[in-house]
């Protein structure tokens, strides 16, 4: 060619791109813009011709609605750098609006479509174009040009979100931190203040400069890879010391303002992040008071757009324990989250079930008749974000709530019921295809705890390959993948024991007096006990530093040559598969448990309310520090005290304690004492009476100092859950230090001895028991 000939190539471009796509037409496409290319290269001039560029911009464009430029031999086209490089020498140009706009527009086009692919990335991390753009915004204040070159301005800023968002591992690139720190200066100034005061309800009401910073720069924080950059982080926490104040003021002023509730939901992601607010950091009241504008904004009846936003934002709240304890307060925030997830919008549902995972107890949990649909949400999500890769955190953020909610059994059986475990097997087995530890870290966490059903169990234990790079994964650099593999191999072989017939054992002497099982996010009150326990001469083991290595081995060792076991039970505690792992290999071996409270108002439920069953617990919440602890030293020392008297029973004894073989014997040895109708009238003495006639004396430690009262609550409990309280009995007789064992026939005769002489409503008494658990007031 030895001018170009626009109207020939337009012809040519319309020919190909209507065709099959094939190898063939692919290269006759290449073939053109090399001709194209080549002519531009070797005359100069034709480079500043506008005209041209022009109606290459737009032949191009086409090409891109046919889908042609994501062939990758089409993509990496250095044609794409003459168009680039035009954009920057004409970006403040006027005059040149329309190409501005039109290649703007190819590029921002050109960029999602391909999800960021390589030559892409290699294209616009260019310096003079970032020079340009940040230059832009640092004198934004001053500009005045047409909106149309404030629309080009905010479609690079999002090729720039997208890029961000798609590649997290250009998160160190110079280039950008650089952008992401004028962007940061642009949000935090006083023009973007002044701006906030004439803000509009609605996004489409935004006026050209409004959608810049609002909408464009907003956009383009809020998908910051602050997890893996600390001078994010940071500079995230000084925009919210800035913002916040003002966005809280601003939210009661106003009913709903959709660019206001973007921005706190940015603010909001703060709480996610690492090392931000954390539970021994004073966590900024304004957050409360967001959280609380946020519920009180919820309303059925309202467009769905507000929903997402005020969902969104509570969603990220959730993150800090004071924040989610301060929502639980909220009792009308259950039935309506409930009734928004029956809207027809999965997204709204997502949100609400992400929320109400947090803050339902088990009952509510049960009490749901829509299980199958909660989980059926997930799974839709699961479906459409594992293979995408734009929606690659988003998956993260699912990953993460469905960790919350598989704490509870029914959901458990919902998973496995939908199949989705097989799902989850492919977060772990297929790193590559995700690009993410935390994906893959979460889905172990999730396969911990479904490893507590026993049909889930089996699953994992059967699947070669899961097994397989769990191997591999015993020893990976990434410390949290390291600890959540040995957990779940380490879970598997308590497994397979069990169903072996490797029963724990006892260890008769303890290396350490107490270990402390805890939660990182309860550590600041979880460190004040340990400190007092060890001033007062205690051997205690505590992970304090969340050390490095196989933790679990020295967990369960822990476990095993401890005298007691402290359980510092909370929210977090029961959400955590790990926490769950520790408490219930204490429970199994049958050790002295001791559970505290940690947070407010707090009772356990689920898998940790079965364990704790009948054990008193020391509320460190109700109680002053010193108080609280004192309560605490005196439950070690009466737990000892009843040891102890056990052990010299048994040293003074020179008959071994066992069953009395017939009751009939007993009675010859007693004198004859008749029961009382009622068991609410019996004493002391008629328990033992009971006990010893029916051949129940296996029964007479756990039993002891009771009277009828005290048994009739007892049973009342056995009613409530027969099978937590054969437990929790079983473990009492085998803490005796007798030989005596609680077999299931015995405890169920127990209660059928008992029901003769209990009143006719106990079954309506029985129903309104609504707790299992002593506390120490």
């Amino acid at each position: 060619m030895s001018a170009i000939d626009y109207t020939e190539i337009r012809q040519k471009f319309a020919s190909l791109v209507n065709q099959t796509c094939t190898n063939k037409v692919n290269r006759r496409l290449s073939a053109l813009l090399d001709d194209i290319y080549n002519e531009l290269e070797n005359n100069m001039l034709l480079r500043t011709n506008f005209d041209i560029l022009n109606e290459l911009s737009s032949t191009l464009m086409a090409a891109h609605r046919e889908q042609w430029l994501h062939q990758p031999q089409l993509l990496g086209h250095p044609i794409f750098i003459i168009l680039r490089d035009c954009l920057i020498d004409i970006l403040f140009d006027e005059k040149q609006v329309e190409l501005v706009t039109r290649l703007s527009t190819l590029l921002h086009h050109v960029c999602h479509a391909t999800a960021v692919k390589d030559e892409m990335v290699r294209l616009m991390i260019c310096k003079p174009l970032i020079d340009k753009l940040n230059f832009f915004i640092i004198e934004f204040e001053q500009y005045r040009g047409p909106p149309k070159q404030l629309e080009s301005m905010n479609r690079l800023l999002r090729i720039f979100t997208l890029i961000q968002t798609m590649r997290i591992d250009l998160y160190e690139d110079s280039l950008l931190e650089l952008l992401f720190l004028n962007v940061s200066k642009c949000i935090s100034s006083t023009f973007f203040m002044a701006q906030l005061s004439s803000v509009p309800q609605s996004m489409s009401d935004l006026e050209s400069i409004q959608t810049f910073l609002f909408d464009s720069c907003i956009e383009f924080m809020y998908w910051q890879p602050y997890e893996e950059s600390l001078l994010r982080r940071q500079t995230l926490g000084q925009i919210c010391e800035i913002l916040l104040p003002v966005i809280v003021r601003i939210m009661s002023l106003l009913s709903f303002s959709e660019p206001i509730m973007r921005i706190a939901n940015l603010l909001s992601i703060h709480i996610m992040v690492p090392e931000s607010y954390t539970d021994d950091k004073v966590l900024h009241q304004d957050y409360f008071a967001l959280l609380k504008h946020c519920i009180s904004m919820i309303d059925v009846e309202t467009v769905r757009s507000k929903e997402r936003l005020l969902l969104e934002c509570i969603c990220h709240l959730t993150n800090h324990s004071d924040l989610l304890a301060f929502m639980i307060e909220f009792d009308s925030l259950k039935p309506t989250l409930l009734k928004i997830s029956d809207m027809d919008d999965c997204e709204i549902s997502l949100n609400s079930y992400r929320i109400l995972a947090l803050i339902m107890c088990e009952d509510d949990i049960k009490a749901l008749k829509n299980a199958n649909k909660i989980v059926g949400i997930y799974y839709l999500y699961f479906i459409s974000m594992m293979e995408d890769p734009v929606q690659r955190t988003a998956f993260q953020s699912l990953l993460q709530s469905l960790k919350n909610f598989i704490q509870h059994d029914q959901v458990k059986v919902e998973v496995l019921q939908q199949n989705i475990i097989p799902l989850l097997i492919r977060c772990v087995t297929e790193r590559q295809s995700f690009q993410s530890t935390k994906t893959q870290q979460y889905a172990i966490e999730i396969l911990i705890a479904l490893s507590f059903n026993d049909e889930a169990s089996n699953i994992l234990e059967k699947d070669s390959e899961l097994i397989k790079c769990l191997e591999s994964l015993k020893t990976s650099h990434e410390e949290t993948i390291q600890r959540a593999t040995n957990h779940l191999i380490w879970r598997l072989e308590q497994k397979r024991n069990i169903s072996n017939g490797s029963a724990p054992h006892v260890t008769a002497k303890s290396k350490y007096d107490i270990m402390i099982s805890y939660s990182h996010n309860d550590k600041k009150l979880c460190f004040q006990v340990c400190d007092f326990l060890e001033k007062d001469g205690f051997r205690v083991w505590l992970d304090r530093d969340r050390m490095h290595g196989d933790v679990i081995v020295a967990m369960a060792d822990a476990i095993e040559n401890s005298e007691f076991i402290i359980i510092c039970m909370s929210e977090t505690y029961k959400a955590s598969p790990y926490c769950q792992a520790e408490a219930n290999y204490a429970f199994q071996r049958q050790c002295k448990l001791l559970p505290l409270v940690m947070k407010p108002k707090y009772k356990p439920d689920g898998w940790l309310g079965f364990i704790m069953s009948g054990k008193i617990y020391v509320d460190f919440t109700k109680h002053e520090l010193n108080e609280a602890y004192s309560l605490l030293k005196h439950e070690i020392e009466d737990k000892r005290q009843i040891t102890m008297n056990h052990t010299k029973k048994m040293e003074v004894t020179h008959e071994p304690i066992l069953p009395v073989p017939s009751p009939i014997k007993v009675y010859q040895r007693q004198t004859r004492i008749d029961l009382p109708q009622f068991v609410n009238n019996w004493s002391e003495e008629h328990v033992r009476c009971f006990l010893r006639k029916n051949n129940l004396t296996s029964l007479l430690t756990v039993f002891d100092n009771f009277n009828g009262h005290l048994l009739y609550q007892a049973y009342l409990m056995c009613e409530k859950n027969r099978e937590l309280m054969f437990q929790a009995m079983r473990e009492e007789v085998s803490a005796s230090g007798n030989s005596s064992i609680l077999t299931l026939g015995t405890y169920l005769r127990f209660l059928e001895e008992l029901k003769k002489y209990i009143p006719i409503n106990t079954t309506k008494l029985s129903q309104q028991l609504t707790s299992t658990v002593c506390c120490i007031m």
